[in-house]
């Protein structure tokens, strides 16, 4: 599906978001997924400043919900 992209040539690819400031290209921050992740589909902005990650097991999933 990504074939031909200029970002598949490089080899240092890695699974995560990158926040990039769009007029200067200065990366500002980023998150990297490791272990059972491996590919994203969708990325939304988010209207929380402090946004985490919870994955099956963690505690923080008993208090937590989902909203469509």
């Amino acid at each position: 599906m990504f074939r031909g992209l200029p970002v598949t040539a490089q080899a240092d690819r890695a699974c995560g978001v990158w926040a990039v400031d769009i007029d200067t290209g200065q990366v500002l921050g980023w998150v990297r997924f490791e272990g059972i992740v491996q590919e994203i589909f969708d990325v939304q902005i988010c209207p929380w400043r402090h946004p985490g990650i919870a994955e099956v097991g963690d505690d923080v999933v008993g208090e937590s919900f989902l909203l469509p």
